[in-house]
């Protein structure tokens, strides 16, 4: 598995938000992001893709600060499966999470708002996919700022047979990808 250099696919969680409409890092996570991306140094990332919420951006320019000759690119594919409070989504904290744990448990369920679990899980290899073909040969690798759930839904549509994967990612966590999995 590529860990480093070239083809390297990192998948970072945003750091911890603060309690707001699309928040954005809070004093504690401002600090998870600092700390992720000194970590990330001794690592050449060319790429940098985040999802378009506040506080997967801010962790990507805490990423960004530590590499500066990268790119950052928002795409929409990089969003959460479902977010608690999108403008015109009026629904309780409970609801929210029974559709999560929905998800989650259910693979094709369809929640009122947001994608399926399967679903998200597609978007986000063929983000990555494209992604991995745009990088310079033998150069960079990409690191890729989204959320729990996108996160997890990947790992579960592409980790092969035996693969243990996590119930959480904590948060400005950095996992590897093995770029093999991303192939059907």
């Amino acid at each position: 598995m590529p860990t480093d250099g070239a083809g390297a696919v990192w998948l970072i969680r945003h750091a911890k938000q603060s309690e707001e409409r699309d928040p954005g890092l809070s004093p504690v996570g401002v600090e998870q992001a600092r700390e992720m991306a000194a970590g990330m140094r001794a690592h050449s990332v060319e790429r940098i893709v985040s999802s378009p919420a506040r506080r997967a951006r801010q962790t990507a320019e805490a990423l960004r600060a530590e590499q500066p000759d990268a790119t950052v690119t928002v795409d929409a594919r990089a969003r959460e499966r479902i977010e608690f409070d999108p403008e015109g989504v009026d629904w309780t904290w409970d609801e929210f999470t029974a559709e999560w744990a929905r998800c989650a448990a259910d693979a094709d369920f369809e929640p009122r708002q947001g994608d399926s679990s399967r679903r998200t899980g597609q978007r986000m290899r063929e983000l990555l996919r494209e992604m991995l073909r745009e990088l310079t040969p033998r150069a960079g690798s990409l690191a890729l700022v989204t959320h729990e759930g996108a996160i997890l839904d990947l790992l579960r549509l592409v980790s092969p047979q035996g693969v243990v994967v996590p119930k959480h990612v904590r948060h400005a966590s950095v996992t590897p990808l093995d770029v093999a999995w991303l192939n059907d």
